[in-house]
């Protein structure tokens, strides 16, 4: 080894931290750093696997594995094998995984890795993701090690960041959408019917919902989906609700309400056991209830936060 090449090997992974974050696209902050961990190591094989607080894998970047090969493989698990023993600080090194103790196999089409290294990306104080790394001939170093920590602690900062400038770009979003949406009230170019479904459009696309609908009440208080547009809108449009449901519940309390329609206890209505992740927003007040805003996604989508309720329910307060 030259004099130099520590040198050289110290601005390079200086020149990777700063390239992480220069970036406020989540996307781009994951895959810059799986691509320059594999780069800086020499692993040809390189992924980061996300994690929600249940432990599903939630988003998971990888390179050197073919595009096809990965399309066939499911995510893997937050903690199963010897994914379970990486620790939350510092990394886990194997010169040969698949004869640790811990190893569990590799699902069908997954080509064999040996040399290992896993490490923790921690944001604030939860482990938001485990990085892998694979492959390296003659395995990992204590160098390596000491790259790859240091890439994890600038993809903390870069993901916090990143998260905090999609939550600002998400606000945005909704005010403009119900500043729009009121020029177009106070206009009279559309009907009523036409805005109700703007409305459904507008927080569809903005809170990347795979469905959004709107119940209304109708005669003697009953409750329908009157409006609806996304995955399985038709099978839904039409379909009465319990007044005393959740959305009845919301429109009569004037707070909206985040759950998994799923797994959630008292859900009387079948067809709405289709989607997972919901939010209720409540349109008007409780003196004058209007409707109810309904958000959904698929089951085994990422769940709505409570920042997406309280900017729905901005939203649907404004219509």
């Amino acid at each position: 080894m030259s004099v130099t090449e520590p040198r050289r090997t110290e601005q390079e992974v200086l020149d990777a931290v700063l390239a992480l974050a220069a970036n406020l696209e989540l996307p781009d902050v994951l895959q810059t750093l799986v691509e320059t961990c594999s780069r800086l190591t020499g692993a040809p094989y390189a992924a980061i696997n996300v994690t929600d607080k249940n432990d599903q894998s939630t988003t998971f970047v990888q390179v050197g594995i073919d595009e096809r090969t990965a399309a066939q493989l499911e995510h893997p698990p937050g903690h199963h094998g010897v994914l379970s023993t990486i620790p939350a600080h510092g990394t886990l090194v194997l010169f040969d995984l698949m004869k640790d103790p811990a190893f569990k196999g590799f699902p069908p089409g997954h080509p064999p890795m040996h040399q290992f290294l896993g490490a923790a990306i921690r944001v604030g104080d939860s482990v938001y993701g485990h990085l892998y790394l694979a492959e390296k001939p003659g395995g990992f170093t204590e160098d390596d090690s000491r790259i790859v920590m240091a890439l994890a602690a600038a993809a903390s900062v870069a993901v916090e960041n990143a998260q905090l400038y999609d939550l600002a770009a998400r606000r945005e979003r909704w005010l403009r959408a119900g500043q729009e949406l009121t020029t177009l009230l106070l206009s009279g170019e559309k009907d009523e019917e036409e805005v109700l479904q703007e409305i459904v459009s507008t927080s569809r696309y903005i809170s990347g919902a795979d469905t959004a609908a709107l119940i209304l009440p109708g005669v003697r208080g009953r409750l329908f989906i009157e409006f609806a547009e996304g995955w399985s809108a038709q099978d839904i449009i039409g379909t009465e609700v319990p007044p005393d449901g959740v959305a009845g519940t919301a429109l009569a309390s004037g707070w909206g309400t985040l759950l998994d329609l799923s797994t959630a206890p008292g859900i009387r209505v079948p067809v709405m056991r289709r989607f997972g992740p919901a939010l209720y927003a409540p349109m008007g007040t409780v003196e004058d209830p209007v409707g109810v805003l309904v958000l959904l996604r698929q089951i085994g989508a990422e769940p709505f936060d409570e920042t997406d309720l309280a900017t729905a329910e901005t939203f649907a307060g404004q219509a």
